[in-house]
This record gives C-alpha cells, structure tokens and sequence, in this order.
C-alpha cells in the first residue's frame, strides 16, 4: 500500500478535484468513487479535530476540503472518525457502555406498550445484553491484568453474543410487520437506539479481539454490524419509497417524518463508522497495543491525509 497522501500536497489536492466534481464521493471517512463505489482512501487525522463548526474554520489546510464537499459534510467526517478512528481504551469503552445501558434503559418497556398482534421483544433482550457487556468488560479488564488468553478469548465471545442479541432484536423489528408496514417504522427511535447499541458491542467486541491480536474477528464483527444496519436501511428506504405505504401511512395520520429523518442519520453514521473501523483493522491501521496501556492503538497520521486503501471493495 502506498503512503499517505498529505490534503495540501498536490496530489491531495488532486483528490479534493475529483470530490469536486463528483468523481470521488465521500461516505463516512472513507471515499470511494461516484459510480462502482469502490473505496480509495481512508480520511485520517480527523478524529484529532474539534466537532466545532467555528474552530474549523480556523484551520487553514482545511480549506479547500471544506469548499469541495462543505461544512456540514466536514463534521460528519470529524464525527464518525472520532467514533471509527480513535483507539479504544477501558475509559472509552466504559463510556460506550454506559450510552447503550442509558438507550435500553426502558425499550423493553416501550416495545412491550406498542399495540400489536405480534410479540416484539426477543428474549435476547430480555437477557439484558448491557449488563453482558459490562461484564465481559470486566473480565476483559482482569484477563489483560493477568495475562490470561482463555479469560480474554471468553469476554469476546460474551461482547460479540451481546452484539448479535441487540442486532438480531434491531432485525425483528424491520422483519415484522402490522398491517402491511414493519414495525420499525412505527419505532423509528426504538429501532435507532438498538442500532447504536448493537454498533458499539461490536465496537467492544473488536477491540477484545484486537487485544488478542486477532484482527480477522476484530474486522468480521464491525463489518458484519455495517452490512445489517447498511441492509436495514436499504429495506425501509424500500419501503418508504413505495406508494401504497404512503397512501397507509396518511390513513394512519402518522406523520412522523421528523422522528424518521433522525432516526435514518443515526444508521446512517453508525453504518459508516462500522465500516471505516472494519477497514482501518484490515489495513494495519488499528492493532493491539503491546503494552497493554490500552486494548488497542491506532497508528498516527502525519496530519490531515488521505490513507490509499489496498482492495478494499465496493459498498454500497
């Protein structure tokens, strides 16, 4: 793979153009082209800048970035790098966990309210996949104390079980449907907080991986949380579009479209971040940190660049 390329050198400036004029596009902190979608370069750096949109424009080396693809576009890359792209230590894990405990705090109680002839909640859930999570944190925590590969193999396994629970209950919800609609539609929120959820599970099951050096599992569980959350998406865009649920959802007078728009940002970056991670470990660019300061490290950029990526493939 080729090194780096610097945003204000010409060659970076070069890729600037093509995003410019819509060759390039980017998703997340990846570019991939306009037509084939195939990815080309990882954005890196971005997750030491602030997510402040008058303190970026401060920085001079962002300026031509900043007129190709505009401001709004700018810190959402700086958003999903600094979910994607920073390493992940004990405290940021710790903080993660207590993001998805504060969402499912009481889902179980809002999906059992909702009027329906089906049953929402999956038992999976009702194992309360948050407190195994905060358990294989723990375990993790003690296993790295005490140097024991067994231990540490076991709390990935518990994180990444957590992570299929709260995909799999995310999953039922788009596949039921009431009167014609699934669920997920009348849950918009519901559906967003379990999404999230299940995106950082996998973020904590990864980084368990890659404290055991195992970047094949490491890389599989986050790009397997970008493909659900990608396919979810693209089933109730499905859905949306079509006009017979429009004509149902006027008789229904559920015009949410608000809840819905946020909801679909949610997904949105938390699909795009899962996959920058996932190619991040398959390019070297996040590995396990020998000292054990923390479960992982993340290699430092030179500055503001673009990362080539080797055969990286087509997303969609």
């Amino acid at each position: 793979m080729m090194g780096p390329i610097s945003v204000t050198a010409e060659a970076g400036l070069d890729i600037v153009r093509k995003l410019a004029s819509r060759e390039l596009e980017v998703h997340g902190i990846l570019l991939r082209d306009t037509d084939g979608k195939k990815f080309r370069y990882i954005l890196r750096g971005f997750e030491d800048l602030p997510k402040d949109a008058a303190r970026l424009g401060d920085l001079p080396p962002l300026e031509p970035l900043r007129a190709a693809i505009g401001v709004t576009q700018l810190l959402q890359i700086v958003s999903v790098a600094q979910n994607a792209a920073v390493a992940a230590s004990l405290h940021r894990i710790e903080t993660r966990l207590v993001a998805i405990e504060e969402r499912l705090a009481d889902i179980q109680g809002r999906l059992t309210r909702m009027q329906t002839t089906q049953t929402l909640t999956l038992d999976a859930l009702r194992t309360q996949p948050a407190s195994r999570l905060k358990a294989a944190k723990a375990a993790a925590v003690v296993a790295l104390q005490h140097r024991d590969r067994t231990a540490l193999i076991a709390a990935g396994q518990h994180a990444q079980q957590a992570f299929h629970d709260l995909l799999e209950q995310a999953r039922h919800l788009v596949r039921i449907e009431e009167d014609g609609v699934p669920v997920a539609l009348r849950l918009p929120g519901e559906l967003a907080d379990l999404c999230e959820s299940a995106a950082d599970a996998a973020y904590v099951a990864s980084a368990i991986w890659i404290a055991l050096d195992n970047q094949h599992n490491a890389a599989t569980v986050t790009r397997e949380s970008a493909e659900v959350l990608q396919s979810i998406r693209r089933k109730l865009a499905s859905v949306l579009a079509d006009p017979e649920f429009l004509l149902r959802r006027m008789k229904a007078d559920e015009g949410r479209d608000g809840e819905l728009q946020a909801a679909g940002m949610r997904l949105r970056n938390a699909m795009q971040w899962s996959i920058g991670r996932a190619l991040m470990i398959e390019q070297g660019l996040i590995t396990r940190d020998p000292e054990h300061l923390s479960l992982e490290r993340v290699k430092p950029a030179l500055g503001l660049e673009f990362a080539p990526l080797a055969d990286a493939g087509t997303r969609r």
